[in-house]
């Protein structure tokens, strides 16, 4: 092989196939409960409890920096 003027020579060796095999199979698993019945499965799982403070401190955050925007643009106009 000559690569803009260097040469140099290599051989390819064919690899061995690899033997396929595949991964035992496992029985079904034997059910432990009982199957729900239609109560439960109607039922919507249950609301995540709201963090009030988060939610008060965005609030007032919100309030806060409206506020600011608002006697800020009133002062420039004046």
């Amino acid at each position: 092989m000559d690569v803009n003027g260097l040469t140099d020579s290599f051989v390819v060796k064919e690899e061995e196939a690899a033997a396929v095999t595949t991964p035992p199979t496992l029985p079904p698993a034997e059910e432990t409960s009982p199957p729900p019945s239609a109560d439960e499965t109607s039922l919507p799982p249950p609301a995540k409890e709201i963090n009030w403070p988060v939610l008060w401190g965005v609030i007032g955050g919100v309030v806060v920096i409206g506020l600011l925007i608002f006697f800020l643009v009133r002062r420039e106009t004046y």
